[in-house]
């Protein structure tokens, strides 16, 4: 048996995006790996058989094919930045020819038939992302410059640009940024194409869809009608506090040119879909409040009447939060996914009674699609120890057990040894009164650890903060990786964290440094009472908010010997300033410009002093959601007053650490961390202070 590695992790096929054929027959996918010199991961078109669980790859190369979508006649729209007309190459195919007709940058529609090679649909200078399909119409996104309704226009923008060599941008209002990307010059628009209209050629003037704006369009959700006549979109308005409402639009093609405003208010609706008739439409409607986290709903709309009812699903005493609804094939069922008490089932909820059913009980789902006759469901499953793969469920029964369709992850994990995971318990006191935290204890494969044998412990804290550790696969923060280490890993789920209720989450709100760090805490000291934690050599780390808890851990508590602290927030009055989204935190924190409590209650850079801890830093220069002054600024404090601490900097990665040779070195930077300071020893008495 082997040990789970960075390496190991890094070679696992990752599926998304699973998409059912019309017919029921085929589900297609994409599969993401390593390049051939694993210096970037690329993309491949797969399908499935239902019937029969036959799996085949569809595309080959180092490019990237996504966004698989069902046309007319057994043809597949996809995505892809490979040349035009270029036919897949064979598996193993590295020749100095085959990179060399790899130079496209931008994503193109392409169709693949059921028998045949791809042909290139779109020639556009911004690009094509966020397809959907129906017959031959297609709706797409892309980056355009504003007042250039042609392709020949754009491209004259684009060239007098690069002319010009002029590479400022100019704003006249906030925001500018966007996780890793400045906003314009170019702006995102919704395009309409009826292939049927097409030449042999393809095409390079697809209808607009969408007014020239600045951020109305950008990074929102659409879907295409059924009948391919209508695009509903999620509109962004910015209110007068620069904070930003999602509406519904509907964008009428053919004939039925008009734009009509579908809801309206100061909440936000996500992932619109169509129902099969096309005359509703289910969404994710968030509600925007002052002072409160807000729920999350089901949204049905009325496309005819423009009306919208809401409703608040609650399964087994626990408001659900749904995640990318659809309806059955005969619109009666909303099928969603949604966290509950460290799971992510699979629920069913009826539009005419409203009852909520569990349709799948252990591990997380996405990608639901709901056959035509009504009773399966196929999607992507994963637990804590196997990654994603493509199951079909009983639609119609409840706590059903998932049947895998693939299992292309599985020879990768062959003879390689995971630890087994626990699930724990505590009691936290706090606002609210006593509340009992779930969490995970990771254990190290039996190889290197015996069952009560004592173990350094690793404390995780999750991000978001709306977000929590659950029984389903973890890509960028794998405990198995760190439990290989000899470490014994727990994760919690502190207040704020979904899947617990509404009022688990609101305990949290706004008051990070308080519920939330005391459930940690609570969590932490009923780990080292087990005989199996060494509770003389522990440490933490989280990133984001994790990132930011573990900061205001370091300076309340001196228990652990180190921590790791990736994309945190450390001075939060400056952080407001910086960040992509301070107008949308406002909504917790308050206006910094005119009450600063609640940041000056809660940022950890007020409290420097207090720490002795030695920390590892790690941010990535592209990161605009928490950008990097916050990294240097907590490094600089901590040199200058004499912290043991270490700076991990990643020029070219922004939020998360997503190149294969950077995340090998993370990984490394950070078993380099533990490895020093968890030895047997007093590690803190090396620093100097106490």
């Amino acid at each position: 048996m082997s040990l789970f590695t960075p390496d190991t992790l890094l070679s696992l096929p990752r599926l998304s995006d699973l998409r059912l054929s019309p017919d029921g027959a085929t589900l297609a996918f994409v599969v993401g790996r390593r390049d051939a010199e694993q210096r970037k991961y690329v993309s491949d078109l797969y399908e499935v058989v239902v019937a029969t669980g036959e799996t085949r790859r569809l595309t080959f190369g180092d490019d990237n094919d996504v966004a698989p979508r069902f046309g007319s006649h057994g043809t597949l729209y996809f995505l892809s930045n490979r040349p035009d007309n270029n036919p897949p190459r064979k598996q193993g195919d590295s020749s100095s020819k085959a990179k060399a007709e790899t130079s496209e940058t931008t994503m193109q529609v392409f169709a693949l038939p059921p028998r045949g090679e791809p042909r290139r649909i779109t020639r556009l200078s911004h690009g094509v992302e966020t397809l959907e399909a129906h017959g031959d119409v297609l709706a797409f996104a892309g980056y355009v410059h504003p007042q250039a309704p042609s392709e020949e226009l754009q491209r004259a923008k684009e060239d007098a640009r690069k002319e010009a060599g002029d590479s400022a941008l100019a704003y006249d209002e906030i925001p500018i940024r966007f996780w890793d990307r400045f906003h314009g010059p170019r702006v995102r628009h919704l395009f309409h194409l009826e292939l049927g209209r097409l030449g042999a050629g393809g095409v390079d003037d697809p209808r607009d869809l969408t007014p020239n704006g600045r951020l109305e369009y950008d990074e929102q959700t659409f879907d295409l009608a059924p009948d391919g006549g209508m695009v509903i979109a999620c509109e962004a308005v910015l209110g007068a506090e620069h904070r930003s409402q999602e509406n519904l639009v509907a964008l009428g093609l053919g004939k039925d040119a008009a734009r009509r405003e579908l809801t309206h208010g100061l909440h936000t609706f996500a992932t619109p879909r169509f129902s099969d008739d096309g005359q509703r439409v289910v969404a994710v409607f968030h509600e925007n409040l002052e002072g409160q986290t807000g729920r999350s709903l089901l949204a049905i709309v009325d496309v005819r009447a423009a009306t919208h009812d809401i409703h608040a699903p609650i399964h087994d005493g626990i408001e659900l939060w749904p995640t990318s609804p659809c309806f059955s094939r005969d619109g009666r069922t909303i099928f969603f996914a949604a966290d509950q008490r460290g799971e992510t089932p699979i629920f069913a909820f009826d539009s005419t009674t409203r009852a909520v059913r569990r349709v799948t009980a252990h591990g997380g789902y996405s990608d639901l699609c709901p056959s035509p006759d009504g009773r399966h469901l196929y999607a992507l499953h994963s637990t804590f120890d196997r990654p994603p793969e493509v199951v079909v469920v009983d639609a119609l029964g409840t706590d059903s057990a998932p049947t895998r369709l693939t299992q292309l992850t599985d020879s990768a994990l062959v003879g390689v040894e995971l630890g087994h995971v626990e699930t724990l318990s505590t009691e936290s006191a706090g606002k609210g009164g006593g509340r009992m935290v779930q969490s995970f204890l990771v254990h190290p494969p039996v190889s290197i650890a015996k069952p009560d044998e004592a173990k350094p412990l690793v404390l995780w804290v999750h991000g978001g903060p709306l977000g929590a550790w659950g029984n389903h696969w973890h890509w960028r923060w794998n405990p198995h990786v760190f439990a290989a280490r000899g470490h014994r890993v727990l994760l919690v789920n502190p207040r704020i964290s979904t899947g617990y209720g509404q009022a688990f989450i609101e305990e949290g709100f706004a008051r990070w440094g308080a519920e939330p760090f005391h459930d940690l805490m609570a969590v932490t000291d009923a780990a080292c009472a087990r005989p199996d934690v060494d509770a003389t050599r522990t440490a933490t780390m989280g990133g984001s908010f994790g990132g930011y808890m573990v900061n205001w851990i370091a300076t309340q508590t001196r228990r652990f010997r180190c921590i790791v602290t990736h994309a945190s927030l450390w001075n939060l009055p400056a952080f407001h300033g910086t960040t992509d989204a301070g107008a949308e935190w406002e909504r917790e924190f308050g206006n910094p410009f005119t009450d600063t409590k609640i940041y000056d209650a809660w940022s950890p850079h007020r409290l420097v002093t207090k720490i002795v801890t030695p920390m590892l830093v790690v941010h990535g220069e592209k990161d605009y959601r928490v950008p990097v002054s916050e990294g240097y600024m907590l490094f600089t404090a901590l040199q200058r007053l004499g912290v043991p601490s270490r700076f991990l900097d990643f020029p070219d990665e922004n939020h998360w650490i997503l190149k294969p040779r950077n995340s090998l070195r993370w990984h490394q930077e950070i078993f380099d961390w533990l490895d020093k300071w968890l030895a047997r020893g007093d590690s803190l008495s090396s620093s100097g202070r106490s």
